[in-house]
């Protein structure tokens, strides 16, 4: 598959048989990865499982949530993760294919209220703004993945995924 760039709804129509095979989704925090975890359980927030075994003192929690992985693909489930460059590194080096979820610069006003909004300080969510901007070029550059997902405004990881895996 060339790598495909999705800028809106309408884009993703023509790449649902493409998309729907690829079980890993790499999504910048604030684009809802546990809201559509808690809602359908087709969906694993491995970013949550990982920070669930660090906060549990596991010294190899990286370990345990790349094993995570690979257990959920054989349950079938599609796994949701964050752009952490230790992950990135481990994809890329096993030839896993994924598709990198990120915001548009133009949403930064956006996810600073919806950092505010689950409840982080002022100057985090500021600090995060800002990063939505700063790795958009990174983020958009990345040759790796196999197709790339940019939100807009008002647009969450949700209103494409559940498009996409509708009759899972």
């Amino acid at each position: 598959m060339e790598q495909v760039i999705i800028k809106s709804k309408i884009d993703l129509q023509n790449h649902f048989n493409a998309l729907k095979k690829i079980r890993l989704y790499v999504c910048s925090s604030a684009c809802g990865k546990s809201y559509l975890c808690k809602k359908d359980d087709y969906f694993f927030d491995l970013d949550a499982f990982r920070v669930e075994k660090e906060n549990e003192g596991h010294l190899n929690y990286d370990e345990l949530t790349n094993q995570r992985m690979f257990q959920l693909f054989e349950q079938g489930k599609v796994v949701l993760n964050s752009p952490r460059p230790e992950f990135l590194e481990f994809i890329h080096n096993e030839n896993i294919k994924y598709v990198l979820v990120y915001p548009n610069p133009d949403c930064k006003v956006e996810y600073v209220n919806r950092m505010l909004k689950r409840g982080s300080s002022e100057e985090y969510a500021k600090q995060f703004g800002d990063m939505v901007e700063s790795y958009y070029p990174f983020l958009s550059n990345d040759k790796y993945a196999s197709a790339k997902i940019e939100l807009q405004q008002g647009e969450y990881l949700a209103d494409y995924l559940q498009r996409i895996f509708n009759s899972h």
